[in-house]
């Protein structure tokens, strides 16, 4: 193990006999315990103890997914030292950004500066990346750690070459629990918000994107987690394009700043959902069968491919996948979910219009980009899809310059509130990006 190792980071023992007598290294009790509790300080979280190891010891079950923490042995860190090369984080990018989006970048930089605390609300297909170039630099050539994390994996992994190629001098890492290769010290971090466990005062600038997603929005130990893995002073920029009331009122209470962008980058609209009314669809896709609708629409969209259609649980996909080979013999296609071991593979074959179209869970809602595609939800009034997951599905069309526009159609047995909410949530977006704009 380097010693670079446990700059900012929280290591269980034992250490190398090599960093055993280093006096820069601290020492953290991991566990406590209070009579009948269990307290893990790499989570936060509170548990009951059952005696689960011997001789007394206790371990955290909630973080142990992460590598077992327990009373045996403490978590060792050093300080974060930033060894870094001054003025290195100069941005290649080239692009341009709209007036809008610069305005609002613009503001994102000084908060960097000031080390403040912003939560970025702009919609889908904004161009949040870009926007935060200006900060992201002003923190890397300042000579900051800087954390980039969201909750989903497809999303770091899309980050991760962009921000990359924008910042080539820099020195990066992916974090996603199953990337190959070992953990090393890097300037930038990008990661999915789990790993922010491991991490102690490290960060001087932490990035949380899509922080109204599952599962950050419902765990405690990721929120404990940020917490600590910032240091006393650090900015903080939070980015969502479908805020909770909830959020909203965490963010007021904690006096950050707010950015609004009700506009796409390039200028066109937000789609907006055509809501179809399907019946009992679920008694026709066991018989390998389409909805009429459905059928229907699939038939218009032939040559406008890929396609996406979201089901709101995993046994729906074989079924739906069957009834449209059935349907559209010729048409090439495969489905995907969370758990798949293909998965990566199956989202780089649509990019690559290797496959017509992709049978999904909710997986793909968010920060994925496929130029040109259309989108069907069936059964877009179950409880699994919020009006925060419909904005967010709905946002997968026409969020390339060279494909702006789209159809999305939200198929339901019937029209719940949530569903109107949303198509209601993107057409007042669309009336202020209107207004904004005259």
């Amino acid at each position: 193990m380097e010693k670079s190792e446990l700059f900012g980071r929280l290591v269980p023992g034992p250490l190398p006999a090599g960093l055993s007598g280093d006096p820069h290294v601290q020492q953290l009790p991991i566990i406590r315990r209070w009579g009948p509790l269990v307290w893990c300080l790499r989570c936060g979280q509170v548990t009951w103890w059952r005696g689960q190891l011997p001789r007394h010891h206790a371990y955290c079950p909630q973080c142990i997914q992460l590598g077992r923490v327990s009373t045996l042995a403490p978590l060792y860190t050093i300080p974060e030292p930033n060894k870094f090369r001054p003025g290195g984080g100069q941005c290649t990018w080239r692009g341009r950004l709209s007036p809008a989006q610069a305005s609002l970048a613009a503001k994102i930089k000084q908060a960097v500066e000031r080390r403040q605390r912003v939560l970025v609300w702009a919609v889908t297909g904004a161009g949040k990346t870009e926007m935060l170039f200006p900060g992201l630099a002003a923190g890397l050539t300042a000579g900051w750690r800087v954390g980039i994390v969201t909750p989903r994996i497809d999303v770091c992994r899309e980050l991760f070459p962009r921000l990359r190629a924008a910042f080539p001098a820099v020195t990066a890492i992916l974090l996603t629990g199953d990337e190959p290769g070992p953990y090393r010290y890097t300037q930038l971090v990008v990661a999915t918000t789990h790993q922010l466990l491991r991490f102690y005062r490290a960060f001087d600038l932490l990035v949380i994107d899509e922080v109204d997603a599952f599962p950050f929005i419902t765990d405690k130990g990721l929120h404990h987690a940020a917490a600590r893995a910032i240091k006393k002073n650090a900015a903080i920029l939070l980015l969502t394009a479908t805020p909770s009331a909830r959020l909203l009122r965490i963010v007021r209470r904690h006096h950050f700043q707010v950015g609004v962008l009700p506009a796409r980058y390039h200028g066109h609209p937000l789609p907006e959902p055509h809501l179809v009314r399907l019946g009992r669809w679920e008694r026709l896709i066991y018989r390998r069968m389409l909805p009429t609708k459905i059928q229907a629409t699939l038939a218009e969209w032939r040559g406008h491919f890929p396609v996406l259609i979201f089901v709101p649980r995993i046994r729906w996909l074989k079924l739906v996948l069957r009834a449209i080979q059935r349907q559209f013999p010729t048409w090439r296609g495969t489905s995907v979910y969370a758990a798949d071991p293909r998965r990566q593979e199956k989202v780089t074959a649509v990019r690559k219009r290797q496959v017509q179209y992709l049978v999904t869970t909710t997986i793909l809602e968010r920060g994925v980009t496929f130029p040109g595609v259309q989108v069907v939800i069936l059964g877009a009034d179950d409880p699994v899809f919020t009006v925060a997951a419909l904005v967010q599905i709905a946002g997968r069309v026409g969020r390339s310059p060279t494909a702006p526009t789209g159809t999305v159609l939200f198929g339901c047995a019937r029209i719940t509130p949530v569903v109107r909410a949303a198509r209601r949530q993107i057409c007042t977006l669309n009336r202020t990006a209107r207004r904004m704009a005259r």
